[in-house]
């Protein structure tokens, strides 16, 4: 457990700079990252689908509890318009791609607090 929470801090530690432009360079990183691994790629840079693709789904698995939390109780605005903003993307091209509700829509299995 403590490896994972070690894993999720060094991922998402850049919403957590005090500077404006740390937070949305970090944002950035972020978001790009999640979006190359659901796409099945290792990084943002990487061409092409990887053969690993479920393993990069569970990276993203990983982070989601995180992101959702953060969507909405991150005190910096611009974090939680921006991870509302990528959690509503992949909704989006869920529902597109599939025609069914999202598999990444979590709100629905989450207890509120």
């Amino acid at each position: 457990m403590e490896e994972i929470d070690t894993q999720t801090y060094k991922f998402l530690r850049e919403l957590t700079f005090c500077y404006d432009e740390d937070r949305e360079a970090g944002l950035s990183i972020i978001t790009s990252t999640l979006n190359a691994w659901i796409a099945g790629k290792l990084s943002p840079k990487a061409l092409g689908g990887d053969p690993r693709q479920s393993e990069h789904l569970d990276k993203v698995y990983q982070h989601l509890p995180d992101v959702l939390r953060l969507s909405e109780a991150c005190p910096f605005k611009d974090v939680t318009d921006a991870l509302k903003a990528f959690l509503r993307d992949i909704q989006v091209r869920t529902l597109a791609e599939h025609g069914r509700k999202s598999k990444w829509d979590v709100a629905e299995k989450v207890c509120p607090v």
